[in-house]
C-alpha cells in the first residue's frame, strides 16, 4: 500500500486487489463507504498470462465484493 493524499479528494491508498486482508484493512481503517475497483489486466498482457489476468480481473472483483458485504 502506498498512502497518498490530494488536497481536493482526501486520502487514498493503492491496494493490491489480490490481497483480501489488505482490502479489508483499508476499508476498516478509513470507514470506506464506496470502492472504485479499477484493477485489471488488459488484452495483450491478459492473453499472455491468463491465470494472472483471471486472479486480478475476476478474483479481485470477488474479493472487493466480499469485503463490501462484510464477509
Amino acid at each position: 500500500m502506498h498512502p497518498a493524499a490530494t488536497p481536493d479528494a482526501g486520502p487514498f491508498e493503492y491496494v493490491d486487489c489480490t490481497h483480501l486482508r489488505q482490502i479489508a484493512e483499508v476499508v476498516r481503517r478509513y470507514e470506506v463507504g464506496t470502492i472504485y475497483h479499477l484493477a485489471a489486466l488488459l488484452s495483450a498482457v491478459a492473453e499472455a498470462k491468463p491465470c494472472v489476468a483471471w486472479d486480478i480481473n475476476r478474483g479481485g472483483l470477488y474479493r472487493v465484493l466480499e469485503v463490501a458485504r462484510g464477509g
